[in-house]
């Protein structure tokens, strides 16, 4: 997700959220083709099904499409209590191919250089049918009317038409009885919590049990010094990580939770009490974001105690010549010039990866989903458009409330509409794109029930379910939320 000058998210302030109308839809039949999973003790049968949906406008005309790619295990007695999980990601313009393709699905790309196909040990098939959503302009989205695709490139049409999606897939598939789960993924975090609001707000008869904040976005009216605050253990983190600060045989876990303390009882009254701090109290605490972060204290006193966090990754492995990573500050790469210098710097960091071009496409998932799904494909699958991104329209919104958009109220709203609902929020130590402790404030602050929330945090960048961090202690969570709650 492109955020502030530099990630993938919001380039643009902030709003709130208003009821979208459901896009007039036409769906196609789905391709369905059956498989065999022999990666655990038990083979898994499955079928699976590519679904293309047009939206259409006002005059009944066929704009663009977005598509659903679909693993429903055979032989299930009962369906009604066979969970069906929904994922996608963020960007926006990103689709659900990291999930999909990389974490848990029943086929996913394996790592390395010659990547190929490969049956994925860690799967949640065995334990829910899971569905797959590649938003407009994503995977092998169709545009029919170039002109007319920016009016589905909004908060809230984005989400109405996701949401339309699923509830359609429901009931083509008789599964509305079904226990439903629904998992987004960075700006994902966001659309999920607007689907929330609308489900609330269009009474959505169907049977969700819970839902899945993977690196959410979810507040972006987060105050320039609050934004400082809790930023400040993601920073902690990345300096630890390399070695730039003393670890004094602390665990990455026990500087996150010193740096928290520290932002809580020092960090944020010092900033609050601006130009009135005494100078032996503005010594005291840039030595302090110093011993940290490994940037000079020198240099976070002229900055008033603030520490961008685009000046923080260009210094932090400067004297190796290395640029570090935003979404995962586990990467660098050796400085030089942007590939792009027309985009912001967001687009060009290192663990991002993502050239020159605007856009990243997937001659393997295109292979895959011609060869083995017989999805007749024409064009590459487009895993991520930054072009989409840089169109988004971020004032699908009402006029009095364009600047305030923090969509977490939308999640306790809905749980407190719906008291069966559970939360499970993950996210990454090294992460900077989406900080750690952001979203988990900004739900603890939302009114959410919190007995039906539950955090956790991975020793990972922005893309926690990565196959190189090892996912079956995290698939193996996953499988216990999925699990019927007494």
């Amino acid at each position: 997700m492109l955020m502030k000058s530099g990630s993938l998210v919001p380039l643009i302030a902030c709003m709130t959220l208003m009821t979208a109308v459901a896009p007039a839809l036409a769906e196609t039949a789905p391709i369905v083709t059956h498989h065999v999973l022999k990666t655990g003790k038990t083979p898994l049968a499955y079928d699976a099904a590519f679904t293309e949906t047009e939206l259409k406008n006002a005059s009944g005309q066929p704009v663009v499409t977005l598509s659903a790619i679909s693993y429903v295990l055979d032989g299930v007695k009962d369906d009604t209590k066979r969970p069906v999980m929904f994922f996608f990601n963020g960007g926006p313009g990103a689709s659900s191919s990291p999930l999909h393709m990389s974490a848990f699905g029943p086929r996913i790309r394996s790592e390395g250089k010659n990547a190929h196909i490969i049956d994925n040990p860690n799967t949640l098939l065995d334990s829910a049918d899971l569905v797959f959503i590649d938003p407009v302009g994503t995977g092998l989205s169709r545009t029919f009317r170039p002109d007319e695709v920016g009016q589905f490139l909004g908060v809230n049409h984005d989400a109405a038409a996701v949401l339309t999606v699923i509830t359609n897939w429901l009931k083509s598939n008789n599964r509305e009885a079904s226990p439903i789960f629904i998992a987004g993924e960075s700006y994902g975090g966001a659309r999920l919590a607007v689907i929330a609001g609308q489900m609330v707000d269009q009474k959505t008869p169907i049977h969700l049990k819970g839902l899945l904040l993977i690196s959410p976005a979810l507040d972006f009216s987060t105050s320039a010094d609050m934004t400082q605050v809790l930023q400040l253990p993601t920073l902690a983190a990345g300096a630890w990580y390399h070695r730039k600060v003393d670890r004094k045989q602390r665990s990455l876990a026990d500087v996150v939770a010193s740096a928290q303390n520290f932002s809580i009882n020092t960090y944020a009254p010092a900033l609050i009490k601006g130009a009135a701090l005494s100078e032996n109290e503005r010594a005291f605490v840039a030595k302090e974001l110093a011993d940290f972060t490994g940037i000079s204290a020198d240099l976070i006193a002229n900055a008033n105690l603030r520490i961008d966090s685009d000046v923080f990754l260009s210094n932090l492995n400067a004297a190796q010549n290395l640029d570090t990573g935003r979404l995962d500050m586990r990467v660098t790469a050796i400085k030089a010039p942007p590939l792009n210098a027309d985009r912001s710097a967001a687009a060009n960091d290192p663990s991002l990866g993502l050239g020159k071009s605007n856009v990243i496409t997937s001659p393997l998932i295109t292979a895959y989903l011609h060869d083995e799904l017989k999805v007749p494909v024409t064009s590459d699958y487009v895993s991520l458009s930054l072009d989409l991104n840089f169109r988004w329209n971020w004032s699908d919104v009402r006029d009095e409330q364009k600047f305030a958009l923090n969509v977490t109220p939308e999640l306790a709203r809905l749980m407190k509409d719906r008291p069966g609902v559970r939360m499970m929020v993950v996210g990454g130590y090294y992460d900077l794109a989406t900080p750690l402790w952001s979203a988990r404030y900004a739900i603890e602050h939302s009114d959410a029930p919190l007995d039906r929330v539950r955090f956790e945090a991975y020793p990972t960048g922005h893309s926690v379910f990565n196959p190189a961090d090892d996912l079956s202690a995290k698939a193996d969570q996953i499988r216990t939320f999925l699990t019927p709650q007494p």
